[in-house]
C-alpha cells in the first residue's frame, strides 16, 4: 500500500500533464485550472511528512517464529541479525525448531543447543 504523501504527488504530476494537454488542445480554461491544482498537489505533497511504518520498540521485541522447517536434504536453519544498535542475532533450527539468541552478530560455528546439530561452521581463510 503506498503512502498519501506518494499519492498526492502522484496526482499532482497527473494533473499538470492532463491540464497541459487540454491546454494544447484549445481548452485553455479548463486545462489552466487543472494544471495549477496539479501544481498545489504536488507542492503539497512535498511538504507532508510521512509517518513513522514502524515502532522502535515492536522491531526491537520481534522474534521468529519458533516452528520446523521442511527438510530440503541439508541441515536447515534461520539467522536474523539487526542491522541497528544494539546487534541482536537470533538462530532457528529448522531440525528441533529450538530458538537461540545471542548479543552480537552472526558467530563463526554454531551448535544448536536444542539438538546438538552442527548448523553452519566458517572456514579460516
Amino acid at each position: 500500500m503506498t503512502s498519501l504523501r506518494r499519492r498526492v504527488i502522484g496526482l499532482g504530476c497527473a494533473f499538470v500533464i492532463f491540464g497541459g494537454a487540454l491546454s494544447a488542445g484549445g481548452l485553455w480554461t479548463f486545462g489552466g485550472t487543472i494544471g495549477i491544482w496539479g501544481i498545489i498537489a504536488f507542492v503539497a505533497g512535498m511538504f507532508m511528512q510521512e509517518p513513522d511504518r514502524f515502532d522502535p520498540e515492536e522491531v526491537a521485541s520481534w522474534r521468529p517464529s519458533a516452528a520446523p522447517m521442511a527438510n530440503a536434504g541439508r541441515t536447515m536453519y534461520r539467522v536474523d541479525t539487526t542491522i541497528d544498535e544494539p546487534i541482536h542475532t537470533t538462530v532457528l533450527c529448522g531440525s528441533c525448531a529450538h530458538l537461540a539468541e545471542m548479543d552480537g552478530p552472526r558467530p563463526a560455528t554454531f551448535t544448536c543447543p536444542g539438538c546438538g546439530l552442527l548448523l553452519w561452521e566458517d572456514e579460516e581463510e
